[in-house]
């Protein structure tokens, strides 16, 4: 009696668990399979966004170098007629609107300068401070390398 009990116990355990494995087994299955869907589902999402977003600033930028360049034609467009209206109009001062000479005016210098200071220009000006900026920089590398001293004294002395 005691032998048939245990056996009858120990098969509804097996089934026990064989079947709770089963179904375990097929809900965990399902489970990672709807895991991995909604994993997939956002990846995707997330890529159609990132897409959406750089498409988008990428039409932000062509739109707005498009609205530069269109803001520099104008621009170069008003300052070219601003430039020749002025251009006109000292013409039209000097001469005359009818091309002739105004009151025999003529321009003279006024400056005798020639923009030299010792004879040299600005830019050979700042090449000379440049040189010498250089060589003080070279001096100080140097006269602070040269105080370094090594004290290392080494003794085979035992």
């Amino acid at each position: 009696m005691r032998k048939s009990l245990l056996l009858f116990s120990l098969i509804v355990a097996i089934l026990l668990i064989f079947s709770t494995f089963s179904f375990a087994n097929n809900d965990i299955s399902n489970g990672l399979n709807n895991a991995g869907r909604t994993v997939k589902n956002m990846i995707n999402d997330a890529g159609n966004s990132i897409k959406s977003g750089v498409e988008d600033i990428g039409n932000g930028i062509n739109n707005g170098a498009s609205m530069v360049q269109n803001g520099v034609n104008n621009g170069a467009s008003m300052m070219q007629n601003e430039v020749d209206n002025g251009a006109q109009n000292v013409g039209n001062t000097m001469y005359g609107t009818s091309g002739t000479s105004n009151d025999g005016y003529t321009a003279t210098r006024t400056s005798a300068t020639d923009g030299n200071l010792m004879g040299m220009s600005s830019t050979s000006w700042i090449w000379l401070i440049f040189g010498i900026v250089g060589i003080v920089i070279v001096a100080l590398v140097w006269y602070y390398g040269s105080q370094y001293e090594n004290t290392n004294n080494y003794s085979n002395r035992d």
